[in-house]
């Protein structure tokens, strides 16, 4: 026989637990009474017997399956706030610009980082025009509006810094090529960015916006080349027909939380002039410095927009 808080603690109705408490009172009054104890053939002794046993075969098990019901339900709930938490990201990240299908595609990790918003650390901003000979050049720091009119290419980085978690200081590093006007020669270009200090990448996610309202394409933007301590760089497919705006490249780095010092970050952007195949990118640096270098076979003319090298504290 159970005891009251053994039989309490399978209880999951205040109704069972009524008729469970009944009864263990009065099979424990019969068990206990020594008069009737004594005569086994007394019929109220035996019917309490058959009382309790058949009583409690028959509302134990509803327990059990209460339980399983329960906990069922219980993850039921979790799913469902998962779900609601997923449904308000992707709402969010709508808002931002973002296309259902870019939505979809995305891990929850990246839409995480790119939902986190952290301090700004460092914003540096180049601009570029071409030359005669159809070159990225980069333009003087004072700008003459007849000059600025020239304008057909930025590259903008930005730098900020995280909360830490789990014990690791953490950073988003963000590059911005803007075309102010739609390139003539549209092929592959690639858009890398190289840090110090040994910073691991976590996370990252490159993407194009295109005037128009036109959707990233399934091979637009493609992985050119990782190295998780040093550098990511991926491949731009220009297409013939979109007037690309923005390729934004966002990657999150991590360090030990009680690492320290100056570190430096490094963007570079590679514009395919002639030719056909892949400029790819090399990542050279190391613990104090960053650095990116790019290679392509003999038949392609590329010209790029390097960035100087930012440095901010950790």
């Amino acid at each position: 026989m159970k005891s009251q808080e053994s039989i309490s603690n399978n209880i999951l109705t205040t109704n069972q637990q009524h008729i469970l408490y009944k009864t263990y009172y009065t099979s424990n009054y019969f068990i206990n009474n020594k008069e009737l104890s004594k005569d086994l053939t007394n019929k109220a002794y035996i019917k309490a017997i058959v009382a309790t046993l058949t009583i409690s075969m028959l509302l134990f098990p509803m327990g059990i399956h209460a339980n399983s019901i329960d906990a069922s339900n219980n993850t039921q709930t979790k799913s469902s706030i998962e779900v609601q938490n997923q449904n308000l990201m992707d709402e969010k990240l709508s808002e931002m610009g973002f296309t259902k299908n870019q939505i979809r595609k995305m891990k929850d990790s990246q839409k995480e980082m790119l939902l986190e918003k952290g301090e700004v650390v460092e914003i540096v901003t180049k601009n570029y025009m071409l030359d005669k000979n159809g070159h990225l050049k980069k333009m003087p720091k004072r700008m003459k509006r007849s000059i600025m009119s020239r304008k057909v290419f930025s590259l903008e980085r930005i730098i900020e810094k995280l909360k830490t978690k789990n014990g690791k200081k953490r950073f988003k590093f963000k590059t911005i090529g803007t075309w102010h006007k739609n390139p003539k020669v549209e092929l592959k270009d690639i858009i890398a960015i190289s840090w110090s200090d040994n910073f691991t990448l976590k996370n990252d996610y490159c993407y194009i916006e295109y005037r128009g309202g036109d959707s990233q394409d399934e091979d637009d933007v493609m992985i050119d080349n990782i190295d998780a301590e040093k550098g990511i760089s991926h491949q731009i497919n220009l297409r013939i027909g979109k007037d690309e705006k923005r390729i934004v490249q966002i990657v999150e780095v991590y360090t030990d939380d009680n690492n320290s010092g100056s570190a430096n970050v490094v963007s570079d952007y590679a514009h395919a002039i002639i030719g056909l195949g892949d400029i790819t990118a090399k990542f050279s640096g190391n613990k104090d410095s960053a650095s990116i270098a790019f290679s392509a076979s003999p038949t392609i003319l590329f010209n790029r927009a390097s960035d100087s090298y930012v440095y901010f504290d950790y």
